[in-house]
């Protein structure tokens, strides 16, 4: 009659993806997870949460042989406090939390095709 420990009743991720014509693109990502429990005995329990990410960026070829990708974005948005980590069956609060500020980042891909 218990839950099973380190398993959320529900899980939902949602994503949405836009592509224009000149290259530029964004996607944006919505994920849920329920509370759930951390021990067998379903004493000690995580919270559930929501997570919002987001990423933009452009891509054009610029030659015969070479394409670039410039982009930029921001993971958990809303500066939640969530578990990255869960150990199951382990100290009653045995996991490992995830940074509570947005974390930003950046990036440059240089493909070369042959």
């Amino acid at each position: 009659g218990k839950d099973v420990a380190g398993v959320a009743a529900i899980t939902t991720n949602l994503g949405l993806d836009i592509q224009a014509a000149a290259g530029i693109y964004a996607n944006v990502s919505y994920n849920y997870k329920d509370k759930m429990p951390i021990t067998s005995d379903n004493v000690n329990m995580t919270t559930s949460y929501n997570l919002l990410n987001a990423k933009l960026g452009i891509r054009q070829s610029i030659s015969r042989h070479f394409d670039i990708d410039v982009y930029g974005g921001a993971s958990n948005l809303t500066g939640t406090q969530y578990p990255l980590m869960v150990f199951v069956n382990q100290l009653p609060d045995a996991y490992l939390p995830a940074p509570l500020k947005t974390n930003y980042f950046a990036g440059i891909n240089l493909k070369y095709n042959f």
